[in-house]
């Protein structure tokens, strides 16, 4: 508790600093781990931490996969790709501080690889009428542009390739 005690009403800060300091071991022995596999200069590269978090971007398929070996507990990624490129994120380390559920976040980043297309397509739906707009007859609609991303290959693939 950073040496010394602190004041019973600031119980839920109290809480935080020891869940901070649950993810910062964590992290700091993941992240050695890892440059002892890809080196510091590289590490220092792809890697930014914040917060309860780490992101790492435009690994190669070798990277991703040692990086995803280090992580104790790896949820399912979440994917999540539009013009800008390819993101997996998850948590890990999944633990339990003063009865509190604690975990780190994970993010791996990826830009468009060169051989996806980006097509855009409009679409028009009923809509909540606080928000979106009347058509001729009446009718409430919300109009929007889709983002299509076509790769010759999945694009996590497609990453890997380019």
């Amino acid at each position: 508790m950073i040496g010394r005690n602190h004041h019973k009403m600031l119980s839920w800060e109290s809480n935080r600093i020891i869940e901070r300091n649950y993810q910062i071991e964590t992290l700091s022995d993941i992240l050695y781990n890892i440059q002892e596999e890809i080196g510091l200069k590289r590490l220092q590269k792809v890697c930014y931490t914040w917060g309860s978090g780490v992101s790492f971007s435009n690994l190669t398929k070798d990277e991703f996969t040692t990086i995803k070996s280090f992580l104790p507990e790896l949820s399912i990624l979440t994917k999540t790709s539009n013009q800008y490129g390819l993101n997996l994120k998850g948590t890990f380390a999944k633990g339990r501080v003063k009865k509190q559920d604690v975990h780190i976040m994970v993010e791996f980043k990826w830009g468009l690889p060169e051989d996806c297309k980006i097509e855009y397509k409009e679409v028009v739906e009923d809509a909540d009428p606080e928000f979106y707009f009347i058509d001729k007859s009446g009718k409430i609609k919300h109009k929007s542009t889709e983002t299509i991303v076509n790769c010759k290959e999945p694009l996590l693939e497609s990453v890997f390739s380019s």
